[in-house]
This record gives C-alpha cells, sequence and structure tokens, in this order.
C-alpha cells in the first residue's frame, strides 16, 4: 500500500476542483428560464456539424449575438443547436454549403431545452448546459456573412462524412451503424434495436470510442511506428499529432478527451524519458475537462468514465503484487469482476437497472474488439483507395458483429438478465465503496479468504438495500397533457391511468423511466378510469414493452359498466392480448393493501353516462391520516353522482386536467382539498387548467399545483408525517 501513499499533488488539486465544482452547484441560480420565440434572428460562427439518422444536418453555433429589438430582453448565448426545419428538405438545403467556421446569420423558432419533469426522466435542459449549450433555432432563414472556414475541422468532418458513406456501401446500414459508432463515433446510422440490445446486455460502452479503443489504438500505432519507421521519440510526436486529430476526428466527447489527454501524458512521458503516472494523468485530464465545463462532473459520461478508469489503477496498484503470482486468465477474469462491481453504483444512479451477465458477456466480447477495431479502421481507409479490398477486408467484420449480435440474445434470454434496483442514497453508495476497497485490500495484502468472504457478504448487503424503500407515497406525474399517478406502498406499486396526447411514447421515455428510477419491476395493479387516449395509450405501450422494459403489469382494472365505453372496450382487447388480467371493479368495492385503502366512489355498474368522462372511476383513497380524492376527467354531472366522504381531503386530483366544467363549487365545499394537483400539457389548446376553475380552488384557500409549472406532484406518508412538494424548483 505504500505505493498508494506516494505523494501526487496534481491528484490532490483534481479532487479539490470537484469540491470547488459540487459546492458552487450548490449556491449557483441553476432554474431554468423556459422561453420560446417564433422569429429569433442571431449570429455566430459554425462550431460543429453533425449528421442526423434522416439525412439532415444539426449545427451547433459559437460565439452567438443575437439580433434584439429596443424593447426586447436581452439574454447571453454561449452556444445554439440549429436544426433545418422539415419543410425545407424538398426545396432547399440551407446547410449544404455551410462549413465549419463559417460566420453565418439564421431567423427561425427558438426555443430553450425542457427541463425533466418527473424523476428518472432525461433532463435535455442539464444534459445541453453541460455541453454549455443554452438553445435551439429551427431555421427558416440563413445567410452567411463569413465564408472563411477552419480547414482542419472541416477536412476531418469530410473525411469522416465520407468514411461512413463507404461503411454504408460495403457493409449496409445495420453493421455500418455499429462500426461507424465505434471507430467513427457517428451514431447516425445505429440502429435503434441493436443498441438498446447492446444495453440491456452491459456491452453498449463498446459503441463510445472510449478508453479501451483510444489505449488500443494509440499503443498499436505508437508501438508499430517506433519498431517499423521511426525513433522513439519522433514515433511519440507523431503518433500525440494523430491522437488529438482522431480525438477531434471523432467529435471529443469526454470518454475520448479523458482517455486521449492521458495517453498523450504517456506519449510524452517516453519522449522525455521520466516515468508515467496513471492516477496523475487521470487528475491531469479530468481536471482540465471540469475546468472548461464544469457541468460534466454531474453527466454520466464522465462520472462513468473516470470511475471506470481511476478504480482500475487503483485495483492494479493494490494487486501489483498478488497479479505477479497470476496467470493472464486469471488477471482477466478478476479485473472484468472488479470493473463490474466497480461501476455498479454509477450504473444504478443513471440507469437504474443492470445486467446480472454482463460479466460473462463482456469476458465473451472484449477479446475480439481490438480485431474488429483493427479490421474496421484497415477496410475503411481502403475503402477509400480500392473499394473491393476494403469491402473483402470489412466482410470479416460481419462475422464478428453478427456474433456480437447472437451472443447478446443468448445473454437477453436468460431468466433474470434484468436487475432494476433503482437510484440509491449516496450515503449508500460511501459505504458500499468502502467495503469494495476494504475487499479487495484483504485479499491483496493478507490473502485472507475468511475476512475477504466476509467483507463482500456486507458488500452484497449494501447492494440489496439499494432499492428506495417507501412506507407510502402517490406521484401524479407529468406527462404532458394527459393523466398519470403512481402509488408505491412499501413493495407494492399500483397506477392510476397512464396516457398523454401531448408527448410521445411515455410508456418508455416516462412511465417506466420513473418506475425503474424508484426500482419497481413491479406493477400490481393498473387502474384505468376510462377509454380516452391521454389515459391510456401509455399503459398500452407499457404492456407492449414488458419483456423489453423487464416491468410486468399483473393486472388491469376498469369501470363496471353494463353501457359499455368504445374506447375502454378496445384498451381490454389491446391488453388482453399481451395476457394481461382484466377486472372490473364498481362504487362500494374496496381494495385493502397494509393501511393503504382504496375505496371506488363512482360509477354504480347501472350509472347511466352520456360523456364518456362521466363514467370515470373516481377514488377515496387514504393511507393512515393522509388522503387523497381522485377523479378521473369527471364533470359535473358525474361529480353529482358521488357521495363524498365528511371529511378534509389533503389532495384533490382536479378533475378532466382543471377544465371548467369540472371541480363544481359544490364538489369543492364537499372535498375541501388542501392542494389541488392538476395535470396538464405545457400551453395546451385546450387552455386547461380553466382560470374558472383555478378561481373556485383558491375561494376555499386551496394551494394549486399543476405539473405544467411544477413537473411531478408527491405526497409522502412516512412514520406518521405527511409531506408535499415538487419536482422542478
Amino acid at each position: 500500500m505504500k505505493q498508494i501513499r506516494i505523494n501526487r499533488p496534481l491528484v490532490v488539486f483534481f479532487f479539490l476542483v470537484i469540491l470547488g465544482i459540487v459546492i458552487w452547484n450548490q449556491f449557483r441560480d441553476n432554474s431554468p428560464e423556459t422561453w420560446k420565440q417564433k422569429a429569433f434572428t442571431c449570429s455566430g460562427v459554425v462550431e460543429t456539424i453533425q449528421k442526423t439518422a434522416s439525412g439532415t444536418k444539426v449545427l451547433t453555433l459559437s460565439k452567438v449575438e443575437p439580433q434584439y429589438t429596443k424593447t426586447e430582453k436581452t439574454s447571453s448565448f454561449r452556444k445554439i443547436l440549429l436544426y433545418e426545419t422539415s419543410d425545407q428538405l424538398s426545396e432547399q438545403h440551407l446547410f449544404s454549403h455551410i462549413q465549419i467556421g463559417n460566420e453565418i446569420q439564421v431567423t427561425g423558432e427558438a426555443e430553450s431545452f425542457e427541463q425533466a419533469g418527473n424523476p428518472g426522466q432525461f433532463d435535455a435542459f442539464s444534459y445541453y448546459e453541460a455541453m454549455q449549450v443554452d438553445a435551439r433555432i429551427f431555421v427558416s432563414d440563413m445567410h452567411i456573412r463569413d465564408d472563411s472556414c477552419n480547414p482542419v475541422k472541416q477536412m476531418l468532418y469530410e473525411w469522416r462524412s465520407k468514411a461512413m458513406q463507404q461503411l454504408v456501401t460495403a457493409m449496409g446500414e445495420r453493421d455500418a451503424g455499429l462500426l461507424g459508432a465505434m471507430i467513427l463515433g457517428d451514431k447516425s446510422q445505429l440502429d435503434g434495436e441493436i443498441k438498446e440490445l447492446y444495453q440491456q446486455t452491459g456491452v453498449a460502452h463498446m459503441l463510445a470510442i472510449s478508453g479501451l479503443h483510444i489505449s488500443l489504438l494509440g499503443m498499436v500505432l505508437f508501438d508499430w511506428l517506433r519498431k517499423h519507421l521511426l525513433p522513439m521519440k519522433t514515433a511519440a510526436i507523431v503518433s500525440l499529432v494523430l491522437l488529438l486529430l482522431y480525438g477531434q476526428f471523432t467529435g471529443f466527447p469526454v470518454a475520448t478527451s479523458r482517455a486521449v489527454w492521458m495517453l498523450c501524458i504517456r506519449l510524452v512521458a517516453r519522449y522525455t524519458g521520466k516515468p508515467y503516472d496513471g492516477l496523475t494523468a487521470l487528475a491531469i485530464s479530468g481536471s482540465v475537462i471540469l475546468l472548461q465545463n464544469p457541468l460534466q462532473l454531474f453527466q454520466c459520461g464522465f462520472v462513468l468514465s473516470f470511475v471506470a478508469a481511476g478504480g482500475i489503477l487503483l485495483y492494479q496498484e493494490m494487486t501489483k503484487k498478488r497479479q505477479k503470482r497470476m496467470k493472464e486468465w486469471q488477471k482477466t477474469l478478476l479485473s472484468t469482476v472488479w470493473t463490474f462491481f466497480l461501476t455498479l453504483p454509477v450504473m444504478f444512479w443513471f440507469f437504474y437497472e443492470i445486467c446480472p451477465y454482463s460479466i460473462i458477456a463482456n469476458l465473451i466480447l472484449l477479446p475480439f474488439l481490438s480485431i474488429l477495431l483493427g479490421v474496421g479502421i484497415l477496410g475503411c481507409i481502403l475503402c477509400f483507395i480500392t473499394p473491393v479490398a476494403g469491402g473483402f477486408i470489412l466482410a470479416s467484420a460481419h462475422g464478428i458483429l453478427a456474433f456480437y449480435e447472437l451472443v447478446c440474445k443468448g445473454i437477453k434470454v436468460l431468466p433474470g438478465s434484468n436487475l432494476i434496483v433503482g437510484r440509491p442514497e449516496i450515503w449508500k453508495i460511501i459505504i458500499y465503496y468502502s467495503f469494495l476497497f476494504l475487499s479487495v485490500y484483504i485479499w491483496a495484502e493478507y490473502g485472507d479468504k475468511i475476512k475477504t468472504f466476509f467483507s463482500m457478504a456486507a458488500l452484497c448487503l449494501v447492494l440489496g438495500f439499494f432499492r428506495p424503500a417507501f412506507e407510502f407515497l402517490y406521484i401524479q406525474m407529468d406527462i404532458g397533457q394527459g393523466d398519470c399517478a403512481c402509488l408505491f406502498q412499501k413493495e407494492k406499486t399500483y397506477l392510476i391511468d397512464g396516457g398523454s396526447t401531448s408527448e410521445k411514447e411515455i410508456g418508455k421515455y416516462r412511465i417506466s423511466k420513473m418506475l425503474k428510477y424508484y426500482g419497481r419491476d413491479t406493477i400490481d395493479g393498473v387502474f384505468v378510469t376510462h377509454g380516452d387516449e391521454d389515459h391510456v395509450n401509455g399503459i398500452e405501450e407499457l404492456a407492449e414493452r414488458q419483456e423489453n422494459e423487464g416491468i410486468t403489469i399483473r393486472q388491469i382494472l376498469v369501470p363496471d359498466l353494463q353501457k359499455k365505453e368504445e374506447g375502454l372496450q378496445k384498451f381490454i382487447q389491446a391488453v388482453t392480448g399481451k395476457k394481461i388480467p382484466a377486472a372490473a371493479i364498481h362504487k362500494g368495492q374496496q381494495i385493502t393493501s397494509g393501511n393503504l385503502q382504496l375505496r371506488c366512489l363512482h360509477p354504480a355498474a347501472e350509472y347511466e353516462w352520456e360523456d364518456a368522462n362521466d363514467c370515470s372511476l373516481a377514488f377515496d383513497l387514504s393511507y393512515g391520516n393522509l388522503s387523497i380524492l381522485t377523479t378521473g376527467d369527471l364533470g359535473v354531472h358525474g361529480e353529482e353522482s358521488i357521495t363524498v366522504p365528511d371529511k378534509q381531503y389533503d389532495i384533490l386530483k382536479v378533475g378532466h386536467h382543471g377544465s371548467k366544467n369540472s371541480s363544481s363549487d359544490v364538489f369543492l365545499q364537499k372535498c375541501r382539498p388542501r392542494y389541488g394537483f392538476i395535470s396538464a400539457g405545457v400551453n395546451n389548446r385546450y387552455g386547461h387548467p380553466a382560470k374558472e376553475t383555478l378561481q373556485r380552488l383558491e375561494n376555499i384557500s386551496c394551494k394549486n399545483w399543476n405539473t405544467a409549472q411544477k413537473g411531478a406532484l408527491f405526497a409522502e406518508y412516512k412514520r406518521g408525517q405527511k409531506r408535499f412538494w415538487y419536482f422542478k424548483h
């Protein structure tokens, strides 16, 4: 352990930088300002050009200068993304003659990025803020103010585009998309199903230009130049320059930046004849990245790359003596197992789930990666010289990629291939890493198998407590113009509705993400209030994606009506076709789960309805002294049919998204809610919630919380105490 304690001032500096950023982030004003402007004009310099899967281009504009009138509010922008609007594609390609380095002026519809409204949802605002991109514009008009370009960046961009075209021609879009992501950093052609398959089996890191790729390519290049062409110092300089160009060629994502910096430092050490220290090189690369973009500290790419690289370097130092007595296959096995356990908390923090068999997948596939990269790069280069030879070389890559897919599909069908744990708390992660490093230390220094076993047992015990636990939690989700409430009662999970007409694929990107965030892989019951699309399409999607998401729906409950609703009947047919049982529930029935009670207040089986909204299920929900009244899309007529218990409710899930035809004065006087939870989309075309409804709620001193402004809305009962809060701050 003496080597771990040697003086490394740059490592200390790196941790001070991290600490400084954490403190700064706690006190800075990071509340996003949501804005949208239909005719926004600005000028700037084109920094990067990217192609999308549809073939359109996306530009990154830096040195942005907005064009304002005297009456407009001024704002500063660091970078802006520019998109070609769809109606231009058939007429003119505005970006077809743009080069990197051009100064341009654009006009179009501009908007800020969306902040996540729910736990687990992708936060576009934070993601782009970390890259110093403040907004996006859908360009309708553009002209070039200065056509001078950056020759190096433009040349690398054109080479990258041509290389991707050569791969598509030689291999077809499916395989070219995979190989292009691995060697070019171009994911525009990457097949969505293949990407999801790699993610689900724990080998998605192979699709990024990571430290493994850079190390393989950089050191192989250096060793070959040194042995066959150039003196050692000259080979180091040439390799360093080519590495920097390759980093620029791939767009310099964080993992690539870290790896390029570390390998450049290693080459400089070889050139100067000084010893290379991996942890110091890691600290230098991390400090450079964070001083340029401090908010990268909170992004998955940075955290995963540096935790993996730093942990492997520490492991190598701690086990240096013991590794001398080990065979190569033992070193590989233990290194893979160590990396798996090392990155577990990071994976759970950002993705909430892992594939337990990813160790096996990586052990099988990683040995072929160097061959695949070598074949891909050689074949790609040869395609520029002689396409026939290049295509012949790339044919062998077909076989390797087919083998990769076969292994991933085999792993995916194994029982328990998807372990959903949720996002652990920070203190649990700290305890986990303490036991992890303690286990390695005991094994490396003393070889004490018994103590190592007990330390690993404690590690697994901590891992078992990673899943978030609640006595009772009610969440009104932010799903745009729609409705979805989630109930967690200890190990039980229930949904009330799940649909939206303003947001796409909410089952995949919102409902399932939030369930996984809280470590839930089973929905014990879904209560569907009625059959409107904005209440059911997300549930249909979850039913369709049960196998892919790893989330099982045990039962669907719908209104028990003699007069059937057409939309609800179609929904029932769709979900029962996925082998999910459906049951009916009517007024007077009660469902009890521990201290949780859900009593159906509406409708009765014989209820005669004219508007489908008025046959919505309504529930009196209680846990301890927490009481919630949910009414679906009930209008005034439906509300008149409810016998509301004589008590003050903590929460009223305001009916029909706050429509003026719901939540009448008479009804509100009966339930007297403290909080009104409103589920509505931002700037929805219905004008929900209506001013009249908000006024009626204010008249009874009810606090109005709208998902459109505050994101997901929460009510928790814990140890006799009630707490209410919202997601956006």
